[in-house]
C-alpha cells in the first residue's frame, strides 16, 4: 500500500495569488482614500470658513465701530487643506464680509473649497473685489 503523504500549508503558488489580489485591492483602495481625503479636508475649510464668516458678521452688524479690532479678537481655524495659511476676513461693510485663508500669495473663499469638496480636487484660487479692507483673523489689521 503507497500512500502519499500530505504536508499541512500553502504552496508557493497559493501565496503568490493571495499577494497578487491583495496588491490588486490595494492599487483600486488608495485613489479612492486619497480622494476621499482631500474632499473631506476641504468640506472641513469651507465650514470652517462659513463659521468664521456668520461670527464675524453678527460681531460686525452688532459694532462695526473698529472692525479691525473685532475680527483680530475671532479665534482662528487653521486650513486643513492648506498647513499654515493664515485665515483673514475681508471687509467691505457689515453684511458683506468674505472670509478666506491666505497661502503662498493665492487665497481660497468658501466658494473655492465648497468646489473642491465636489470634485476632490485642489481649490482654485479666488478673486476679490477691489474694494474693501483684507484683515487677519486673530491678528492686527493690515
Amino acid at each position: 500500500m503507497n500512500r502519499k503523504i500530505r504536508k499541512k500549508g500553502f504552496t508557493l503558488i497559493e501565496m503568490l495569488v493571495v499577494i497578487a489580489i491583495i496588491a490588486v485591492l490595494v492599487a483600486i483602495v488608495i485613489p479612492v482614500v486619497s480622494n476621499a481625503t482631500t474632499k473631506a479636508k476641504a468640506a472641513t475649510d469651507a465650514a470652517n470658513l462659513r463659521s468664521m464668516m456668520g461670527l464675524a458678521n453678527t460681531l460686525l452688524m452688532e459694532n462695526d465701530t473698529n472692525a479691525a479690532a473685532t475680527i483680530a479678537g475671532l479665534q482662528a481655524a487653521d486650513s486643513a487643506t492648506f498647513p499654515g495659511a493664515k485665515p483673514y476676513i475681508y471687509y467691505v461693510e457689515p453684511g458683506f464680509i468674505i472670509a478666506y485663508f491666505a497661502h503662498n500669495g493665492s487665497f481660497y473663499t468658501v466658494d473655492s473649497f465648497a468646489d473642491a469638496a465636489t470634485t476632490g480636487s485642489a481649490p482654485v484660487p479666488a478673486t476679490l473685489p477691489s474694494e474693501g479692507t483684507s484683515y487677519p483673523v486673530g491678528g492686527s489689521g493690515t
